[in-house]
């Protein structure tokens, strides 16, 4: 019982400072964007702006993308695509169409700065979502904005973003439902009010 009671505190401590840690990663200056499972295929993305506009965003993501699209107000003057980073090409917008992949290059909106970012953190793909009107159209600050949609088998991102004033912020995304680590949190707690509740 000792036994069984060490290993549940030493499994609650551990993920309390991964939580606590995982939260310092994720302070950005001006937003964040949480993702939210529609079903086994769909992520919605919600952008908040904090204090500054945006022109562009993007969530990077290693699994196979199929896709990206905006279900919101803005789907007629902001684009969506599934970006990837071809060695030779460097980063370009896929698109699959009938089976067959076409690329296209990235619009003049989006700097290098905003793709090396990407880069920088580790990612080879990702969900892009941009002003189609080179910028006229901002989602504004102090806002949250949901209904920008991708395609992927599984979730393990940090954004990237582009502001007004053409400054690039990064930082760990928001996951719900609950993650897995936290799942187990609450059932190591559970445990332990059983055990005490039969002692």
């Amino acid at each position: 019982m000792k036994a069984i009671r060490f290993f549940l505190v030493t499994t609650m401590l551990f993920l309390v400072v991964g939580s606590v840690s995982a939260y310092a990663m994720t302070t950005a200056p001006v937003d964040g964007v949480t993702e939210n499972w529609i079903d086994d295929y769909t992520v919605n993305f919600t952008i908040h702006t904090g204090s500054e506009a945006l022109t562009a965003f993007a969530v990077g993501n290693n699994y196979s993308l199929f896709g990206a699209s905006i279900s919101n107000s803005f789907s007629d003057t902001w684009n969506a695509a599934a970006i990837v980073n071809h060695q030779e090409f460097g980063w370009q917008i896929v698109e699959f169409v009938d089976g067959v992949l076409f690329t296209s290059e990235m619009p003049d909106l989006i700097p290098g700065a905003f793709l090396n970012q990407l880069t920088n953190n580790g990612y080879s793909s990702a969900f892009l979502y941009y002003s189609a009107d080179n910028g006229t159209t901002v989602l504004a600050a102090g806002e949250s904005y949901g209904g920008f949609e991708g395609m992927v088998y599984a979730l393990d991102s940090t954004y990237v973003t582009l502001d007004t004033n053409g400054n690039i912020w990064t930082g760990e995304t928001s996951i719900v439902p609950l993650p897995s680590a936290s799942l187990l949190l609450l059932a190591g707690l559970a445990g332990l009010i059983g055990i005490k509740r039969n002692n």
